[in-house]
């Protein structure tokens, strides 16, 4: 296949799939970290469904309710907010990353 460097899936240095193992520098406790990027996630759905399978293990690993998050509410989240940054950045793609910041998780999303 060719070269496109425009398919995140063929560029060689994008952010891994699977989770990674990061260290909270104020508990001291160990987390996974979890990031993924697409351009439409209502034609990746897989992908949303491993950024909410990252959020709620991080809510769970953190101790967090996680009664009031809906796999259903979240991929409406995900698709406003997705649509919202592409439109307000003027970008084709945007990255969301599941962390914990002093015991707490992150769901952060920027434009690429």
């Amino acid at each position: 296949m060719a070269y496109d460097p425009l398919d995140p899936d063929r560029d060689p240095f994008h952010p891994p799939s699977i989770s990674t193992l990061v260290h909270c520098i104020h508990c001291g406790e160990e987390y996974d970290s979890f990031r993924i990027e697409w351009r439409d996630p209502a034609s990746e759905p897989e992908k949303v469904d491993k950024l909410f399978a990252a959020l709620v293990e991080a809510k769970k690993q953190c101790g967090e309710n996680i009664e009031n998050v809906g796999a259903d509410a979240f991929k409406k989240f995900v698709s406003q907010k997705t649509a919202q940054l592409k439109r307000d950045f003027n970008c084709e793609q945007v990255e969301y990353v599941v962390e914990v910041e002093q015991g707490q998780v992150k769901l952060k999303a920027k434009g690429l």
